[in-house]
């Protein structure tokens, strides 16, 4: 059997993902093998088969019992409860007011776990350092909205089984015991070192690129992002290669000895990834890596698919949720791409072997191998990456080589090492002034459509077969057949109506589209939120998933905070052509309608006031407003907006937080018991001042959702209300259950689905 390894791997990975339950994914990696060994599949022995079979089976009992000691670390963390927490700073990742620090070698309570926790604080502390603080354990979610960020999946994947936040960290000490490597006190040593020989900014960016520390700026981080270049600032294959195969040349020309130089330059590469973190792409780098350098040991030929096949097993072997980081995907595409597609776009449109030519051929490469992924995560691609890539990378070997040298000839002589470091300075400050004039380009980020996870699949297995050997004409017109059926999928849905009813916790917030046009009625808000609320982390991350790149209309029921705020955060990313607000905000102030107004300003959005009667069309679709009739002072839930839209005979009732005098009106005055209503927005998440049994009995509703947060402070919702519901609705659901509830009517015909599947 050629390449054992590499089916081995494979099998492994077939594991995982049907453990995982990504059992679309595990059975195309299956058709691939199976295609793949097509011409031999007769002569395969069982043998062969059976050892795949449990390597496969080994792989799902592997996510049974990681799941298993995932799940008992977290029994010591039970949401909303205090802990005291002791452990080691790994990683440091600095925001604007609050940091976030992830511990190792943890003790809870007195107990120790074999897991990694996130610790949320104020307090400003260094990495390597030895902590004690108690906190509160807050809530560890997984993706409850579209784009939005599935935080116990990352979490699984780091080996983080909680997070807390800790008001203070009262007690700050090196650790006594053994459990400290002494590269946290060598790395600490030479970030002390680097700011001694730089300024506070060029040492933040050096630290990261050469050390692997966590501590950059957010600002410094956008740029970069916008740019295209987030890769060079954590240690991956680049900066291993660089540093591996530069030693492993030196030491031959000096000590004119394959063998030690390959046995020296391995020792020292896995010291500095265990120095550097141990992140997924240094390992997989560090592997790699370290085999090709072992063939001058033993005298045997590198293979790069083995390697590249060692490294993947022997990563997901300790942790398979690896698989689902995209830490782990980019890593692994990326170098796929170098060694399989870039020899394809070699052979067919660039046969040049070395020089700029072959440079930009290898980025294109990568892109094509990497670009569902990052669009999948990032719903954005960095329009001048490429440009980025190419003014920046040529330079990132110099840099590592400078650095490296003035850091441990600072050592011996400050004034060398300052002198030395003066080139990493430059260079430093070219990538940032780069970076910088790309963030700032017009149109420097494309926001596209997250891919269908299936269209993913499928460019991905048609560059498979293309790779296996499929002609290149056959390859091309799969490529080009799936990008014509996409585009048709797109032209059909236009046709279609989707309303997302978004969790957005204890708030309101509905993402309307229809054709080519998108409706917000509310953005949500959580005034507990310590950070970005609800606008940055939820609605705006879902409106870029789906593509939007401009709201036409958004209605604001009314100020409450728990409405109008997550609007005012969008405001500043996203174009929003008009905003719908009630009657009384035409005279009466409001702080928070003043806030919305100062961040439209100069953006040439129009503001219209409804009232009972005012209407909104665009073509077949309505928003009818029926209330309020009038300005009410004294009572802000009075005033909000209730809509009614309308699409042929399909209708929708948004009640925004009115209660049962306002149900009363306009179940009397607007005639709406003449119309059947197909979906109800349940009024003020469900409290008892509205949804009277009265109104839904007459209303009837097929489904009814209520927008609320899990364990809210004011008991949303009421059971008496959820019980009437219960008994006059077909369907009743709930954010705080179900998380985002997509409601899809086409041709008459509706269904729903929402986020959360039991």
């Amino acid at each position: 059997m050629k390449r054992p390894l590499v089916l081995i791997t494979l099998s492994g990975i077939v594991g995982i993902l049907l453990g995982i339950g990504y059992y679309e994914v595990g059975i195309a990696l299956i058709m691939l093998m199976v295609y793949k060994h097509k011409d031999s599949i007769k002569q395969i022995q069982y043998k062969h088969v059976f050892p795949l079979l449990g390597i496969c089976l080994f792989s799902f009992l592997r996510v049974f019992f990681y799941d298993q000691s995932y799940e008992a670390s977290t029994q010591y963390f039970i949401e909303g409860t205090r802990v005291k927490v002791e452990g080691n700073i790994k990683e440091v990742r600095i925001g604007e007011k609050y940091h976030s620090y992830i511990l190792k070698s943890i003790k809870i309570n007195g107990s120790k776990i074999h897991h990694e926790i996130q610790l949320i604080t104020e307090e400003d502390l260094e990495g390597g350092v030895w902590i004690v603080a108690e906190g509160e354990v807050l809530v560890t979610r997984g993706k409850r909205n579209e784009g939005g960020f599935d935080a116990l999946a990352y979490n699984k994947s780091k080996g983080v089984v909680a997070t807390v936040f800790a008001e203070d960290v009262y007690s700050k000490k090196v650790q006594e015991e053994s459990l400290s490597l002494p590269t946290d006190d060598l790395k600490k040593s030479h970030e002390r070192r680097l700011h001694l020989l730089l300024p506070k900014d060029e040492a933040a960016l050096l630290s990261t690129l050469i050390l692997g520390s966590k501590n950059m700026e957010e600002e410094v981080i956008d740029n970069f992002e916008k740019a295209g270049l987030i890769h060079i600032l954590s240690i991956s294959g680049l900066h291993v290669s660089i540093i591996g195969y530069g030693l492993f040349k030196v030491l031959s020309r000096g000590i004119k000895n394959q063998t030690i130089s390959a046995v020296i330059s391995i020792i020292f590469l896995v010291y500095y990834c265990v120095y550097t973190g141990m992140q997924v792409s240094t390992v997989r780098a560090t592997i790699m890596i370290g085999l090709y350098l072992i063939q001058f040991v033993v005298n045997r030929r590198y293979d790069k698919t083995t390697a590249v096949s060692f490294a993947a097993f022997g990563l997901l072997m300790l942790n398979p949720y690896q698989l689902t980081h995209i830490g782990f995907q980019l890593s692994f595409g990326a170098v796929l791409s170098i060694f399989y597609i870039d020899p394809l776009i070699k052979t067919h449109w660039l046969p040049v072997e070395k020089g700029p030519v072959a440079g930009v051929r290898l980025l294109i490469a990568v892109q094509i191998g990497i670009w569902p992924i990052l669009a999948y995560y990032f719903n954005s691609l960095p329009v001048y990456g490429f440009i980025g890539n190419l003014l920046v990378v040529p330079v990132v070997g110099v840099l590592i080589f400078s650095s490296i040298i003035g850091l441990f000839l600072s050592y011996i002589s400050m004034g060398l090492g300052t002198f030395i470091m003066g080139v990493s300075y430059w260079i430093l400050n070219y990538m940032e002034q780069i970076a910088m004039w790309i963030g700032k380009l017009p149109l420097n980020t494309l926001y596209i459509q997250a891919p269908n996870p299936y269209f993913i699949i499928a460019y991905y297995s048609i560059i498979a077969i293309w790779v296996m050997g499929i002609p290149y004409k056959k390859a091309r017109i799969c490529l080009v057949s799936l990008m014509v059926l996409s585009v048709s999928i797109s032209i059909l849905d236009l046709e279609t109506l989707y309303i997302h009813f978004l969790d957005v916790g204890q708030g309101d917030c509905t993402v309307i589209t229809y054709q080519d046009r998108t409706f917000m009625i509310d953005g949500g808000g959580d005034v507990r939120k310590k950070d970005e609320n609800i606008g940055i982390e939820v609605v705006l991350p879902f409106i870029r998933h789906q593509g939007i790149d401009r709201i036409d209309s958004v209605f604001i029921t009314h100020s409450d905070f728990d409405h109008i705020y997550g609007i005012i955060e969008i405001a500043s990313h996203i174009p929003i052509s008009e905003v719908i607000l009630p009657i009384i905000y035409k005279e009466a102030e409001d702080p928070l309608v003043e806030q919305l107004f100062s961040v439209l300003d100069g953006q040439g959005t129009r503001v219209h006031y409804f009232k009972a009667g005012d209407r909104l069309a665009y073509k077949n679709m309505t928003f009818s407003c029926l209330w309020p009739e009038k300005a009410f002072y004294g009572n802000n839930n009075r005033n909000s907006l209730i809509l009614h839209l309308t699409l042929k005979d399909f209708d929708v009732l948004f009640l925004g937080d009115a209660g049962t005098l306002e149900e009363r009106v306009i179940m009397n005055d607007m005639g709406l018991w003449k119309r059947d209503i197909e979906v109800l927005k349940v009024g003020h998440h469900g409290s008892s001042s509205g949804s009277s049994e009265i109104f839904l009995e007459q209303l009837k509703p097929s489904l009814s959702v209520i927008s609320v947060g899990e364990k809210n402070l004011y008991g949303h919702p009421n059971d008496e209300v959820v019980k009437n519901l219960k008994r006059w609705s077909k369907h009743v659901l709930m954010t705080k259950d179900e998380g985002a509830i997509r409601l899809k009517y086409r041709n008459g015909k509706a269904t729903i689905q929402s986020m959360i599947k039991e």
